[in-house]
């Protein structure tokens, strides 16, 4: 039974009624606490409560003597509510003292009533006969205390098959204590195992009763119904969670609206109402599913078809990507389970193969470098089809690493060495089997420790794809820091700067002969001496290059050079690419000197011999 409070104050009839029709226990629950006792009883029986609001109706928690929450949902639990006031009906509830808990929300306070049931409105039976063209009678009586009373009713059919189904049928008024009969039309319902419901309900001016009664469950054929959908396409992708549907092919032309629902264990995941124009959904589907069931009717003339249900296993035959969306390998492999012989159709970049395959497997096939598109479907049983419909990028490409000197082979006197350089296309490296960090740009700096003789340094760099280069470097060390720089200088660094002096003596030599007895009368064309001083410029340039070659390269192999690359990788490669510039400068000048020693020497015979036939003829 449901009761709603409807205060009316100053009338004394009203209150002689509350006197003789309730008994009341009207008490205020605060804010705090949360729960409060509301009644103990000594006899197991229904509790019918009505709570009265200040600002919003709240939902409230029965606890029983025993502990047992019971709330608006529960079987055991009626609930009806209106502006301000609800009521809940708890049946056969068990003798103690029972609480309630409570949110107060918006409300100052709120208000409760007991309510004792010995007046009331009862249905006292209801009954169900079919009768012709679609037409069902229900017969019922309902009682009142104390008096005969006219009361509302409605009268529903309600699916037994899907809760959600529920069609109001008639309603009307009638007379308590008297036997009532109303004869309905179903032909506007889908055929369907249902039940009828019946609801009454009376507002004495105080509080409103109701009550309610279900039919026996009986079943309906409508002739009029609308055919069942014939089929619907299924594809089902399992790598995105998604399933999509098409009924495109299988419906005609009298639609009025679509209506779709798909469970997963009993729990409906989605329910969608599309309209007459509409052939194509898509479904999200938990990850953990095992099974997906769909369900897709339509009304015609405002008739609910019977519903096409169609279940699709999500572990049975799968069809699923292994390879990952960006991969260095080049293959892709699709993972497959067929319960039987399946053809499976695979489409890569436009290209397509096919693959006749059953039980559970794999396939591959080749990737090109970048982007690739794929596509792959095998069809099983009532079409329904799993796919898979992605893009795999692949990346063969390693990543480069880039010295900023060129250290293999080279022998160092010092304890350790600054190999310097770049990884471009990676983010890891690996440098003696210790994982460095690149800056932003990529440099790095590794100090390797050196002992005595023959090191081996391998560098390794890694991109996001798992694609690596390595390099391998031979560092050797001498014995004596000093000793050895000065020895090695001595024979092989100082050569340049040995011929170098030789070459500007030579020069100056040939300088002195030429110019020993100058003809001040020769003509400018015939003159040797600026040629000559073009060479000693070019050996003090030359001399200076090699001079600060020397320099820089003692520099690099000595511990304040390791000091610098420890503060900045990138000035010490600057210091690196200036000393290779000196390098290349002296190698340059070297050359220079040399072809314009021999010009000097053919220009000097020239002019010579130029110089003495003038003589001759003078």
């Amino acid at each position: 039974m449901r009761t709603s409070m409807k205060r009316k104050i100053g009338i004394w009839i009203q209150i002689l009624v509350l006197c003789l029709s309730f008994w009341m226990n009207a008490v205020f629950v605060q804010a705090a606490p949360k729960q409060a006792e509301i009644v103990t009883t000594d006899t197991q029986g229904d509790l019918t409560v009505l709570f009265t609001f200040d600002k919003e109706v709240v939902d409230i928690t029965f606890i029983s003597p025993s502990g047992e929450r019971k709330t608006n949902g529960d079987s055991d639990v009626e609930y009806a509510s209106g502006e301000l006031w609800c009521t809940y009906r708890i049946k056969d509830a068990k003798a103690g003292t029972w609480k309630v808990e409570y949110d107060l929300k918006g409300n100052s306070e709120i208000t409760y009533d007991i309510v004792q049931e010995n007046n009331g409105l009862w249905i006292q039976y209801l009954n169900v006969s079919e009768g012709e063209n679609g037409k069902m009678t229900a017969a019922f009586r309902a009682d009142y205390e104390p008096a005969d009373i006219y009361y509302n009713y409605e009268l529903y059919a309600v699916s037994t098959t899907d809760t959600d189904a529920v069609t109001l049928l008639t309603q009307g008024s009638a007379k308590s204590g008297e036997d009532t009969e109303t004869t309905v039309k179903m032909s506007g319902l889908s055929g369907d195992n249902y039940v009828l419901r019946l609801e009454v309900y009376y507002d004495d001016g105080y509080a409103e009763v109701f009550d309610t009664m279900l039919s026996e469950a009986f079943d309906y054929d409508n002739p009029n119904e609308p055919q069942v959908i014939e089929n619907f396409k299924v594809k089902v992708d399992r790598d995105n969670l998604l399933c999509r549907i098409d009924w495109e092919d299988y419906v005609g032309w009298g639609a009025d609206a679509y209506q779709i629902k798909a469970t997963v264990a009993g729990e409906m995941i989605y329910e969608a109402e599309w309209g007459k124009n509409a052939t194509q959904d898509s479904i999200m589907f938990p990850e953990d599913s095992t099974a997906l069931e769909i369900v897709l009717s339509y009304t015609d003339d405002n008739i609910r078809s019977s519903k096409k249900i169609k279940t699709i296993s999500l572990t049975e035959e799968t069809l699923t990507m292994i390879t990952p969306e960006v991969t260095n390998s080049s293959q892709a492999v699709l993972k497959y389970s067929a319960q039987k012989e399946r053809m499976l159709n695979v489409n890569v970049n436009g290209v397509d193969s096919m693959y006749q395959v059953s039980g559970e497997g794999e396939v591959s096939f080749d990737l090109i470098e970048g982007m690739n598109t794929i596509y792959a479907e095998m069809e099983t049983d009532d079409l329904i089809t799993y796919i898979v419909d992605t893009e795999v990028y692949c990346d063969f490409i390693p990543p480069e690493i880039k010295l900023y000197e060129d250290l293999d082979g080279k022998t160092f006197y010092t304890d350790s060495a600054a190999i310097i350089g770049k990884i471009s296309g990676g983010n890891v490296l690996r440098v003696a089997g210790e994982t460095i960090t690149p800056d932003e740009n990529g440099n790095f700096t590794y100090n390797a420790v050196l002992s005595m003789g023959e090191n081996l340094i391998e560098l390794e760099a890694e991109d996001v794809n798992g694609n690596t280069s390595k390099m391998v470097l031979t560092l050797y060390k001498g014995s004596d820091l000093v000793g050895g720089v000065i020895s090695k200088i001595g024979l092989a660094e100082l050569l340049p700067l040995l011929v170098t002096l030789l070459a500007s003596m030579v020069i100056i030599m040939i300088a002195l002969f030429v110019m020993k007895k100058p003809d001040k009368n020769a003509p400018k064309k015939y003159r040797t001496w600026p040629i000559v001083l073009w060479d000693i410029l070019v050996a003090v340039a030359e001399a200076v290059c090699v001079l600060q070659f020397i320099i820089r390269y003692r520099f690099s192999n000595s511990m304040k050079y390791l000091e610098l690359a420890e503060k900045s990788a990138t000035k010490a490669a600057q210091y690196l690419k200036i000393e290779r510039i000196f390098a290349i400068a002296s190698v340059a000048g070297i050359l220079i000197l040399l072809i314009s020693i021999v010009i000097t020497i053919l220009v000097a015979k020239r002019n010579k011999k130029k110089r003495l036939e003038l003589k001759g003829e003078n």
